[in-house]
This record gives C-alpha cells, sequence and structure tokens, in this order.
C-alpha cells in the first residue's frame, strides 16, 4: 500500500465542516467549489493590491510581472481547458479567517517545470471527461502543508499535484478516467487517489493508486 496524501482539500480539514454524517457527497463537492472560488477571488484580491504571497525564496517582484511570467509558461503548454489562474489556488485555509490565514505562497518559478506533467495530465483528464473539473489544491508551501495537516512528502510541495473535483460527472467516472488515461500513456506517471468527493493527481515518477 503507497504512502496515502493526507487529505488534500483544505476545505474537508477544517473540522469536519463540509463533511461527516448526514452530509452528502453532492452538498460535500459544492462547498469545496465554492470554498475554491472564494479562494480564486481573494487571490485576485490580492492582485490588485499589489502584494505576491512569496516564501521568500525569490526576489522582490511586482505582481503583475510574477503574472505575466507564470501566464506565458501556461501558455506555452498549449491547454484546451485550464488558464494559468487556476493552478494558482491558494487554498481555502489560506484566506482571511481560515485557520492556516497567509500561510501558503505562489509557487516559486524553479517549481513551474514540475506542473508541465500534471498539467497536461489534467487537460486530458478535463477532455475525456467531457465536463468541467475544478482544483481545489495546487502548489502548498511548507508552512502552510503542515498547518493544514498534508503529508510531509506530499507532491503538493513539489507543484506537481493537484486535487481535483468535477461540477458534473461523479467522483468515480474522474478517478477511473484518470486511471485509464494513466494507463494509455506513459508519460503521466504519478499517484492516483480517490477520495469521497476529490481526486488527487501527481506526475511523482512512479505509479501508485489508493482510495482515501
Amino acid at each position: 500500500m503507497p504512502v496515502q496524501e493526507t487529505l488534500g482539500i483544505e476545505a474537508t480539514l477544517e473540522a469536519g465542516e463540509f463533511s461527516g454524517e448526514g452530509v452528502s457527497i453532492e452538498d460535500e463537492i459544492a462547498a469545496a467549489i465554492l470554498q475554491s472560488e472564494r479562494s480564486q477571488a481573494e487571490f485576485l484580491g490580492t492582485l490588485e493590491s499589489g502584494q505576491i504571497p512569496s516564501d521568500g525564496t525569490e526576489a522582490a517582484e511586482t505582481t503583475a510581472s510574477y503574472m505575466g511570467r507564470f501566464t506565458a509558461f501556461v501558455a506555452g503548454l498549449n491547454l484546451r481547458h485550464f488558464s494559468a489562474q487556476e493552478f494558482l489556488v491558494l487554498g481555502g485555509s489560506n484566506g482571511p479567517g481560515g485557520r492556516c490565514a497567509g500561510r501558503n505562497s505562489l509557487p516559486p518559478s524553479d517549481l513551474w517545470p514540475t506542473l508541465e506533467p500534471t498539467a497536461r495530465f489534467v487537460d486530458a483528464i478535463r477532455a475525456r471527461l467531457g465536463s468541467s473539473v475544478v482544483i481545489l489544491s495546487a502548489y502548498r508551501a511548507e508552512s502552510y502543508n503542515g498547518c493544514i495537516g498534508g503529508a510531509s512528502r506530499s507532491q503538493h510541495k513539489r507543484f506537481c499535484a493537484l486535487d481535483l473535483t468535477p461540477r458534473a460527472a461523479s467522483v468515480s467516472a474522474l478517478w477511473e478516467t484518470a486511471r485509464s488515461i494513466r494507463a494509455a500513456n506513459g508519460s503521466f506517471t504519478g499517484g492516483i487517489g480517490k477520495y469521497r468527493s476529490f481526486v488527487h493527481i501527481d506526475t511523482r515518477g512512479n505509479n501508485a493508486d489508493w482510495v482515501g
């Protein structure tokens, strides 16, 4: 049994706020999507304020410069279904009032290349699935990952892991689609974990499967 990623959706880690007895899978997914959308809105507010959430590993940079470089990087991947901004979700617990508020940061540019195979993987999943997929968790800074209870060896810290939930399809369909694509395409090698309301994917370099 491979080492599992500790539950990757920050929403489900908030003391059972969105999961547990009496909460349907549909409601749990809807809550997680709402949390992700709030995180995106907070991120846009951060950009407008001119402040970059940084872990201090890179020199100071304006938001316009960072987003320009990252947008160009993602554009070079020729993805069909995802924008650069969708890969920069900072997590529901990172926002104001969250129990890990302000602990996450934008991924350092030296980690961007590790996103490439995962980004291509999720794009292929979305195309095969035929319905929208929402990214709930992407890069996690060390401090944020520890605060939410993430695995110490989490692939999210390498920016090669994503937690996904479907807007219309079932979680099982999303999971099965991911496994089918990985089996048919040797360039996607990594972990696929199925949870109640989301699917974790990464491109760690060796295949691993689990159900959480």
